[in-house]
């Protein structure tokens, strides 16, 4: 009994497993290192990723916040011709009087032009394959930079507007602007207001003008092109850029975009020879 007891004894104890430096700490170690390694490598991807999706969103938030703002301005510029569209003959002084007072509210263009700087082609040979006159940072700019000085041209003919008119009505009462001429003007006025008057308010009618037809080419080209230098495939599920088929304004701007009738100042410059003279 007892030898088969002690056999037994020995049949277990030969079951259990010799001691290794490999098994006992390497395996271990070397497990924990690589799992916390694959752990980290797909935080990394994870964030990564994360990171990427991130400069997308915004580029297409800020693309959008440009055909936006766009948008708002060519508002402001078809407030401004809807006073005096069809109205316009080549006298400049009946061109002066159709139009009232031109702005209420001015309000400029203030967006950053360096957070487009997405859309900056990445080299001399995507920028000519491109061919795209929106890719060029400097042109926006300008653009933008031309829709505040053409409000503040506005702002000056207003006000040399109502200073003309209050000569006029010094003379004539209400009834200043009924049957004005040119010469009447200066007789009643002043050479010198009537002269700056003419060459703001055909300044700010050229430039209403132009403006209206380049922010509709925008409107229409820009999206396609920061389509490229963004990855909406991945934002799908998040939105995409605005086009101007998704606004109403655009439409009203198409009726509004040709360009005004040209001034005749002929009389304007004969009457000023013979005063010189």
């Amino acid at each position: 009994m007892i030898q088969e007891t002690q056999q037994l004894i020995d049949a277990i104890t030969s079951l259990k497993p010799e001691s290794s430096f490999t098994k006992d700490y390497f395996f271990p170690i070397a497990s924990a290192f690589f799992s916390s390694m694959l752990g980290a490598g797909i935080a990394y991807g994870t964030l990564k990723h994360q990171e990427y999706l991130q400069i997308e969103k915004d580029k297409l938030n800020i693309a959008n916040k440009w055909m936006l703002n766009i948008s708002d301005a060519l508002s402001a510029l078809i407030a401004i011709k809807a006073n005096y569209i069809g109205k316009l003959k080549d006298d400049p002084i009946q061109r002066i009087a159709c139009i009232k007072q031109a702005i209420n509210i001015y309000k400029y263009f203030e967006n950053d032009i360096h957070e487009l700087s997405f859309i900056i082609p990445s080299s001399i040979e995507e920028q000519e394959q491109q061919n795209n006159k929106w890719s060029r940072i400097a042109k926006i700019q300008s653009m933008t930079a031309n829709y505040n000085l053409a409000l503040e041209v506005w702002k000056k003919r207003d006000e040399l507007y109502e200073e003309f008119g209050n000569l006029l009505m010094a003379k004539h009462d209400n009834n200043a602007f009924a049957e004005i001429t040119l010469k009447s003007a200066i007789e009643d006025t002043n050479q010198t207001i009537v002269a700056k008057l003419i060459e703001v308010n055909e300044s700010a009618i050229t430039m209403t003008d132009e403006l209206i037809i380049q922010f509709l080419d925008f409107s229409k080209n820009f999206p396609a092109y920061a389509e490229t230098k963004i990855d909406t495939k991945k934002l799908k599920r998040y939105g995409r850029i605005i086009r101007h088929q998704d606004q109403d304004i655009y439409t009203i701007a198409e009726s509004l975009k040709e360009r005004s009738p040209k001034v005749n100042l002929t009389e304007m410059n004969e009457l000023l020879k013979k005063t010189q003279n």
